[in-house]
């Protein structure tokens, strides 16, 4: 059987037949040989492959499948024609359930190995639609002498991939996809290298913003986007992410409308966000704080809908765009008790003292997690704290300095915001003891 492997930019040192019979963090397969554990990029636990080690260390090596000798009982052909050579989608061939399996132990076995006791999770939420659930997408480009390339890039490569379809976006983008691709370009434009995100919005129009860095060759990028504009039904552009596009309604749930601009990050996962709005109101329901101070809020995907009972809110967020949908957000909800701040987490807790109430902090950080600011966080010794991470791993290291601090886990929820990929979300709630 031929083997799934994508581009790597290590050379292999041998080549060896290995078992696999785990999943780690990252979608490698997990083999041993020799005593020495073998991390092997496309494979699933079960196959027999033939794998070319890029990486040997005294205790482990890290390579990828040249060959299935012998495919494991779990795969299932791939929906997808392209995920031979797309980095994206590293689980299209395994089945969901064990997908959702190995997720759950990825945020186990990440707290267990910071010494945080945890057994099982309080629960685990499937994402409601399994393909086609990405709102957004960013898709690899460039376009000279009326040659468009448009995909996306190849694991550990800057090769593009040409794809005219994706399993995991939703149908909307797809079709907007197919239409670039068949578009003819005036001989005009160049763009050497670019990204083309590209959203779909509530009414069913299209959103999209082109980045091409200052760095590459680039010429009359507006004739190409006015190209666009004349074949779909656009309703947003942006060009570099330029802050005077306006902003569009991209989600609804209960009472509450939610904005965002043209390369405004948001959670792609709509009904999945949903899902995890509603475990934030329950938790903080719960709570019943007097005050809630919302680290890396965004442009308040996660405080608006907890403005209630009289309680005040602060949200704290880096960017200054974000923070401006932030204000927008609120007005339009009418969400007085708010208050939106544009300054980094770290150095605004370096300086700041929770008001005389019954506090909560909510945290959502990049995948990077709150390294240095876990500590001043657990110093300023809220009353609880709900902690979003999107990578188990960055979750338990910071999850560990709330524990030492004086915390205790109450709570830990996964969710699938990302089938057919390794990528997971945790929600924990941790209370002073």
């Amino acid at each position: 059987m031929k083997s799934n492997h994508k581009a790597t930019t290590n050379k292999p040192t041998t080549t060896k037949v290995l078992k696999v019979t785990g999943m780690s963090y990252g979608g490698r397969g997990v083999a041993r040989d020799g005593g020495k554990v073998y991390f092997v990029r496309d494979g699933l636990p079960g196959d027999t492959v033939r794998a070319a080690i890029t990486k040997e260390k005294k205790s482990f090596g890290e390579g990828y499948v040249t060959a299935i000798t012998q495919p494991s009982a779990l795969r299932s052909p791939s929906p997808c024609r392209f995920s031979k050579d797309c980095g994206g989608c590293q689980w299209l061939e395994a089945p969901l359930e064990l997908q959702e399996a190995w997720k759950k132990d990825f945020i186990i076995t990440a707290l267990r190995k910071a010494d945080i006791s945890c057994h099982s999770l309080d629960d685990f939420f499937s994402s409601p639609k399994s393909n086609h659930y990405r709102n957004r997408s960013q898709f690899k480009l460039s376009l000279r002498g009326k040659k468009l390339t448009i995909g996306f890039f190849k694991e550990k490569s800057r090769d593009i991939v040409s794809v005219d379809t994706c399993f995991i976006v939703d149908k909307s983008i797809n079709q907007a996809l197919r239409i670039i691709k068949q578009l003819e370009y005036p001989e005009s434009i160049v763009i050497e290298s670019g990204s083309l995100e590209i959203q779909h919005s509530l009414d069913n129009q299209i959103i999209i913003n082109l980045t091409v860095s200052k760095f590459v060759e680039s010429k009359n990028t507006s004739t190409f986007i006015e190209t666009l504009q004349k074949a779909l039904p656009i309703a947003l552009v942006s060009f570099n992410h330029s802050q005077s596009e306006p902003s569009f309604i991209y989600d609804k749930q209960n009472e509450f409308q939610y904005k965002s601009a043209p390369g405004q990050f948001q959670q792609i996962n709509i009904a999945g966000n949903h899902k995890l709005r509603d475990i934030v109101k329950e938790l903080v329901s719960e709570i019943n704080p007097g005050f809630i101070l919302d680290l890396f809020c965004g442009s308040g995907n996660l405080c608006l809908q907890l403005a209630e009972n009289n309680r005040e809110l602060l949200g704290v967020e880096l960017s200054e765009s974000a923070i401006a949908l932030a204000d927008e957000n609120a007005k339009i909800n009418h969400v007085d008790r708010i208050e939106f701040v544009s300054k980094d987490s770290l150095t605004f807790l370096k300086n700041y003292k929770l008001p005389d109430k019954k506090s909560l902090v909510i945290c959502d950080p990049p995948r990077a997690g709150l390294l240095d600011t876990a500590q001043l966080l657990q110093e300023l010794k809220p009353h609880a704290i709900i902690y979003i991470s999107c990578d188990p791993n960055t979750f338990a290291r910071d999850a560990k300095v709330f524990v030492d601090g004086g915390y205790v886990m109450k709570r830990v929820y996964g969710f699938d915001f990302f089938p057919h990929t390794y990528h997971v979300e945790t929600c924990g709630l941790f209370e002073l003891s």
